[in-house]
Order: structure tokens, then C-alpha cells, then sequence
């Protein structure tokens, strides 16, 4: 006799698990039960000893964490499967999950770690470098939908500056907020996996973040704009910022930045 798929099996144990008559009920009546039938893998099969047990546990945690990861680096999973490498992406995944112990129950947050796993302790080498750009990008995501974002003030408080306080004055960006330079067009390949990886002529920067209507954005930045809101992220006063952009310039960034939710607050220093 053949043994049932995972999926077979899935889909056998949830009818009977989720019978409104129970499990016994459900396995001795076999009504609407699915085929191929699992009832002599599970219920007639001799049972266990605790070391056979532990295997599977074992064997199905792992394949959670497994799905888990897949499911939040699923355009960076798409593009090295299409450059041949989803042998190695599957290495960088299986050694994360055996190398990094959790510590946390929630699950959601055990996906953080994984870019700087893979880009200072696996055995694993990357050899495209435009790769890691791609897992740190959903890597921000992720870290976008985790985290609370930053109340918004600043309309509110934008009526309470002067010309004085508003060269003292920090501008606080969202808490969801992660700004990144890459050799990669990392936008482009976010939108479309299909997107050749190849290294630009020239560095590419792009902003992650939750808007104000909670959606995650990804959109890419100018080099003058990345340098300046860089500086406003990492709590610099106005005084403190140098750019090369004309004043018109700057005004316009910072509607823009106000209409999106990456600015959020001002801190006022009298």
C-alpha cells in the first residue's frame, strides 16, 4: 500500500479533526471522508514509541519554520529558483532554522534574523550580491507589518513653529521606516521577480515603510533625497542636515513625506 502525501494526509486529518460528531465518530462512520482514505496510516497503524514520536514532532516543526520563511521571502525564493540557485536558498534555510535558536512563541518575529544570518554566519555563500539586497527588502517588510507605527502629530504641531524653532526642530519618522542602498534596483525586482538582478552603473536607494493607511510601501528615492531623510531618521536637527537640494526641493520632500506618514512628529526644542 502507498503511502499518503503530506497534502492527503493534511486533508484527511482536518475532516476529521474538525467533525462537528468527533474524531471517533467522523474515522467509524467515514462519512463524506476524503480519498485516498488515511484511516489504517493513522488510526489502525501500531503506535509509537516516544523516540519515533519525537522524529515527527521534530520533522513537522521544522517543516513549519520551513513554510514559514518561504512564505515571507517569497519573491527572493522566486528569483533564486530562477537563477538556478534554489538549491542554495533551501541551504540558507535549513541552516538558519538548525543554527538560530528562537525566543520567542510567536513565530512571526523568527524570520528577522535571517539576512544577517545569511550574510555573516552561513556556510552558505551568495555569491550575487544583488541577492542579499532582495532579502533585506523583505526583510523591512516584514519588519513594517511587526511593528507599531508612530502616532501622527505632526499636523498638529507644524502651526507651532517659527522661523527660530524650526532650525532646532527634529523631525520624527515613522517607527515602521527602513531606508536601504543597493547595487540592485531593488524596487523593480519587488514589483517584478522577473526583473533581471544584474548590478546598475550606479547605487539605488528605496524607503519601506507603513503609510498612513496601514498599507507597507516600497517606493525609491534620489540619492539627495535617501541622504536627507537618512539624516532626519537618525534624529539630526534641520541645522544639522546639509544637502545639495534647492529649498523648493526640501519643501516638497517634506509634504510628500507628511502625506505618506514618514514623517510623524516634531519635537519642538525651545
Amino acid at each position: 500500500m502507498t503511502a499518503p502525501t503530506l497534502q492527503e494526509l493534511q486533508q484527511w486529518l482536518k475532516w476529521a479533526i474538525t467533525n462537528p460528531s468527533g474524531a471517533r465518530v467522523a474515522v467509524q462512520a467515514g462519512e463524506y471522508e476524503p480519498k485516498p482514505s488515511c484511516t489504517s496510516w493513522v488510526v489502525d497503524a501500531p503506535p509509537l514509541d516516544r523516540f519515533e514520536r519525537i522524529d515527527i514532532y521534530g520533522s513537522a516543526f521544522f517543516m513549519r519554520l520551513r513554510d514559514y520563511l518561504h512564505s515571507i521571502f517569497p519573491k527572493s525564493q522566486e528569483v533564486f529558483e530562477r537563477l538556478s540557485l534554489g538549491d542554495v536558498f533551501d541551504k540558507l534555510v535549513a541552516e538558519y532554522i538548525v543554527s538560530v535558536p528562537s525566543s520567542t512563541p510567536n513565530i512571526d518575529t523568527f524570520g528577522l534574523a535571517f539576512v544577517d544570518f545569511c550574510r555573516q554566519d552561513s556556510s552558505t555563500p551568495i555569491e550575487n550580491v544583488a541577492l542579499y539586497g532582495l532579502l533585506e527588502l523583505e526583510s523591512s517588510v516584514l519588519r513594517a507589518h511587526l511593528i507599531a507605527c508612530t502616532p501622527q502629530r505632526v499636523l498638529e504641531k507644524i502651526p507651532l513653529l517659527d522661523a527660530s524653532s524650526l532650525e532646532t526642530a527634529r523631525f520624527i519618522t515613522d517607527s515602521t521606516l527602513s531606508l536601504l542602498e543597493s547595487t540592485a534596483d531593488l524596487v523593480a525586482l519587488w514589483r517584478d521577480p522577473t526583473h533581471a538582478p544584474t548590478s546598475p552603473s550606479h547605487k539605488t536607494w528605496c524607503a519601506v515603510w507603513r503609510d498612513l493607511s496601514g498599507g507597507t510601501r516600497v517606493e525609491p528615492l534620489k540619492e539627495n533625497a535617501f541622504q536627507f531623510l537618512t539624516a532626519l531618521h537618525s534624529g539630526l536637527p534641520l541645522h544639522a542636515i546639509t544637502t545639495k537640494a534647492e529649498g523648493t526641493q526640501t519643501q516638497q520632500w517634506f509634504q510628500e513625506w507628511v502625506e505618506n506618514g514618514i514623517i510623524r512628529d516634531i519635537a519642538i526644542i525651545h
